[in-house]
């Protein structure tokens, strides 16, 4: 087994790692594709069997060392690791975008997010992972999680009960084609200065339970497909959604093909202006709980003859 060395920091200030872009084809996102597994360490260690050796820091300083492993099959195993803990970038947007074979990321709780202001796309089509934890990330100053975890296809479970979305104003796609997921708690998700949800839910083609208790959506404008083909759902409770600002609604629960009760009791359709194929593909047989015969009426409207029965609470 080859020896571990650590070797001599001489920077100062912040390990940060750099920002990443989509056209970034260098370091070791030139070889995404090939990796398999990814560890953050916090300790500056130099693996001496590594095949390729990348400076990822902000500054090119080397705070930052990416060590790529072969695994014997033309494959790696990566090891990213600093003087302690690593800073991600401000704008971590795309960190791992299209690491389509990456099955393992250890050691996120050595990766300090404190300072992250934009996640978007972050694990975009990262469907190798089957388990992810992100229960040590801080993101208190987060506005984007737009796409954040967009066809991560093979988790089957993912716990973001810490997160703090008190500054998140976009989480458009934010779950899109999590086609394992089977259930999500997000009733800890502030939502308050959200304004756009179009697709975050939509093509969750195996959820059985989704808890959105705790949104606030009171400044949401965008819920363009949601929940579209959430086909797995049977009930969905948006009792506490408040739509006062809402105009895009199309296709909201498309495909919802196993939904039998929708709990809308405070929605307010005034201020809706798209609202095309909203109801598409849902049961017949589906129960609507409303507020008022306004909302009745609209619901009634969008769900066609025949289809569903709206009731005012």
């Amino acid at each position: 087994m080859p020896s571990l060395v650590v070797r001599k920091e001489e920077h100062t200030g912040a390990k940060v790692l750099k920002h990443v872009s989509e056209a970034t084809n260098t370091e070791i996102w030139g070889h995404k594709e090939n990796i398999t597994k990814i560890v953050f360490e916090d300790i500056a260690v130099v693996h001496e069997d590594a095949e390729l050796v990348y400076d990822i820091s902000s500054l090119q300083d080397q705070s930052v060392m990416a060590y790529m492993i072969n695994n014997g099959d033309d494959t790696y195993t990566t090891y990213i690791n600093s003087d302690g803990k690593i800073t991600a970038n401000r704008d971590s947007s795309l960190l791992f975008l299209a690491f389509i074979n990456l099955t393992t990321i250890e050691g996120l709780e050595n990766l300090d997010t404190s300072q992250v202001t934009n996640m978007s796309f972050m694990f975009y089509d990262c469907f190798s992972l089957t388990a992810l934890d992100v229960t040590h990330f801080n993101t208190s100053k987060v506005i984007d999680m737009s796409c954040m975890f967009y066809g991560c296809s093979g988790l089957t479970a993912l716990d973001v009960s810490n997160f703090n979305n008190s500054e998140v104003t976009d989480m458009s796609g934010m779950f899109m084609y999590c086609t394992s997921l089977t259930a999500l708690d997000l009733s800890n998700f502030d939502t308050s200065q959200v304004t756009n949800m179009s697709m975050m839910f939509s093509d969750c083609s195996s959820l059985t339970i989704l808890n959105l208790s705790g949104f606030n959506t009171s400044q949401v404008t965008n819920m363009d497909r949601i929940f579209y083909n959430c086909s797995e759902l049977t009930t969905l409770d948006v009792s506490n959604f408040a739509t006062l600002q809402l105009t895009n609604m199309s296709g909201m629960f498309y495909g919802c093909s196993g939904l039998t009760t929708l709990d809308f009791r405070n929605a307010d359709f005034t201020s809706v202006t798209e609202y095309d194929d909203m109801f598409a593909y849902v049961p017949s047989s589906i129960s609507i709980i409303v507020k008022d015969q306004a909302a009745k009426g609209f619901i009634e409207a969008r769900l066609g003859s025949g289809v569903g029965t709206v009731t005012i609470a």
